[in-house]
């Protein structure tokens, strides 16, 4: 007996869109950290409607909060926390200036 494949659909870590029900503006997938240092499964995609907002913003501090929690991790847990900050300020940054122009 064969298995089917299991067909998986990824949905934006903020809003919950997908490929095929975007957001209503529009959007599409922004580009973020492939996944975790720490944590080996794979990031939640962000999409461009999402990016920079301030639920990404909180997004990105819940995950540093879950880090934060491990008490094992030293300085590979703080490093990953800095990593996630500097990619959410950025997308931050950048919808400001596009929303500027």
């Amino acid at each position: 007996m064969s298995k089917t494949p299991r067909i998986r659909y990824d949905a934006c870590r903020v809003c919950g869109c997908t490929d095929d029900r975007a957001c209503e503006v529009g959007c599409s997938w922004v580009k973020t950290e492939s996944r975790d240092k720490i944590n080996p499964d794979p990031v939640p995609p962000l999409c461009s409607a999402c990016a920079g907002t301030p639920a990404d913003m909180q997004e990105a501090l819940r995950r540093i909060a879950s880090l934060s929690r491990r008490r094992n991790g030293g300085f590979e847990v703080v490093d990953e926390a800095a990593r996630i900050a500097r990619a959410a300020i950025r997308r931050f940054k950048q919808r400001g200036e596009t929303a500027d122009a």
